[in-house]
């Protein structure tokens, strides 16, 4: 019974310890704030690094071409490293006239550098862009042309009826026929209405040719088209007839 007894007092006794031990974690936590202790971040004083005024900065390594004009800079080269490295450095800068630099570029003695004036042109705005590829789509160098008909395919369409109809009016007759196939590969409105407008612009020795596109670009289409003897009375023709056709020259009233 004593030791009944005893054993009793012990439970009670380790009962109450572990209550008591409970009841301080708890008066520690409400004092803590109730979910647990806060974690105060320390902050740490930022020291910035000031410069020494004894050290000069650095400067640009194109310092040299601030302020200048990058088509009298480039035409001052005179070799052709000289002038690909003032193409370089200049489109490196993104000065605003570099599209004029890149014109004067396309007819460089040197194919490399005709090929990469064309080639940089990527990098300036759509409009430049096309000032660019209109000169170089009249160039006489066979592969200017074609690089230039590459990378205007995907620019939109009155941006490839511009370039094509410089290649029409001023390029070598070369260019022409290649002009004329571009267009064929998509044969869209756009460039439909831009053979039927160039007017004076066209040498006379071209309006055949231009003419011929013009009428096997209607027949596909559908309908009744006539046999045109000049671009005047296809423009007739298209003036009467043109609410009948949509954005790729099929007829919509068939």
């Amino acid at each position: 019974m004593a030791n009944y007894l005893g054993n009793k007092v012990g439970v009670g006794l380790a009962i109450a310890g572990v209550v008591g031990i409970a009841a301080a974690a708890g008066w520690m936590l409400a004092t803590l704030g109730g979910g647990g202790a806060k974690v105060v971040p320390i902050e740490k004083e930022v020291v910035e690094a000031k410069a020494d005024p004894k050290v000069k900065a650095a400067p640009h390594p194109l310092e040299h071409l601030f302020g200048k004009d990058p088509v009298a800079y480039y035409r001052e080269g005179k070799s052709a490293k000289e002038r690909m490295d003032a193409i370089s450095n200049f489109m490196a800068l993104g000065d605003d006239n570099n599209y004029a630099m890149l014109k004067a570029a396309v007819d460089d003695v040197d194919k490399e550098i005709r090929m990469f004036a064309v080639e940089s042109a990527t990098s300036l705005e759509v409009a430049h862009a096309v000032d660019v590829w209109k000169k170089s789509a009249t160039s006489t160098d066979p592969d200017v042309r074609e690089m230039t008909w590459s990378l205007s395919a995907t620019y939109p369409m009155e941006s490839r009826a511009a370039i094509c109809r410089e290649a029409l009016t001023k390029g070598p007759k070369e260019a022409v026929t290649e002009a004329i196939n571009e267009m064929t590969v998509t044969p869209e409105r756009p460039l439909f209405e831009m053979m039927l407008t160039m007017g004076d612009a066209l040498p006379a020795d071209r309006a055949p040719t231009v003419l011929k596109a013009i009428q096997e670009w209607l027949v596909p289409g559908g309908g009744q088209v006539p046999v045109f003897k000049s671009i005047p009375e296809a423009v007739k023709f298209w003036e009467a007839q043109h609410q009948n056709y949509d954005e790729y020259m099929l007829r919509v009233d068939q």
